[in-house]
């Protein structure tokens, strides 16, 4: 799905059409159209577009330094996963999760030898504390879906994480289910 101000540089796809002309803008609500944005907010919300995340509530920019974890439903190769832990979680000291199907975790695993992997329908099954550290100890989660995940993200909140979830789109009515639970 693109949006006003997309840039491709590359690559191919595929695009279908599901709104044109006055349907198809999205109405800032009037007390974001009219507030006045710091200079710090502003820098903020460009270099956030150039990374292609659009801003749609300024004043949310401030539970952005909250977050504590991230976890990513991409469908990244292992050397894309590999440079993501190593700049965020080694460099930044904020961990990574990582949705990935098993094999690709068992690749991983050999890689980052310390890296533990988990089921998320495993984890579902565990006491809310007990699930808070499974996560907290794993860096990759096999076997996600829409329900597990929900609860996975409602109990790391309850528990005072800050999460920002990750997607790619390609599921994208669980990945804004996740996000209208986040905000």
């Amino acid at each position: 799905m693109a949006f006003k101000g997309t840039i491709v540089t590359e690559g191919q796809g595929l695009g279908i059409v599901v709104a044109r002309g006055e349907d198809a803008t999205y109405k800032y609500p009037a007390k974001y159209r009219t507030a006045r944005l710091s200079i710090k907010t502003r820098f903020i919300i460009r270099r956030l577009r150039r990374l292609g995340i659009s801003v749609l509530n300024p004043q949310q920019l401030k539970a952005l330094a909250k977050i504590n974890m991230v976890i990513f439903d991409t469908e990244y190769t292992d050397k894309e996963i590999a440079d993501t832990i190593r700049r965020l979680q080694l460099v930044k000291k904020i961990p990574c999760k990582f949705l990935v199907s098993q094999t690709q975790a068992d690749r991983l695993q050999a890689e980052f030898i310390q890296a533990r992997i988990t089921s998320a329908d495993n984890m579902v099954k565990l006491t809310p504390m007990n699930l808070v550290d499974a996560v907290e100890d794993a860096q990759f989660i096999t076997g996600a879906n829409q329900s597990n995940m929900l609860k996975v993200i409602k109990t790391l909140q309850e528990a005072g994480h800050y999460v920002l979830w990750v997607s790619d789109g390609k599921y994208l009515m669980p990945a804004m289910q996740i996000a209208d639970c986040l905000w």
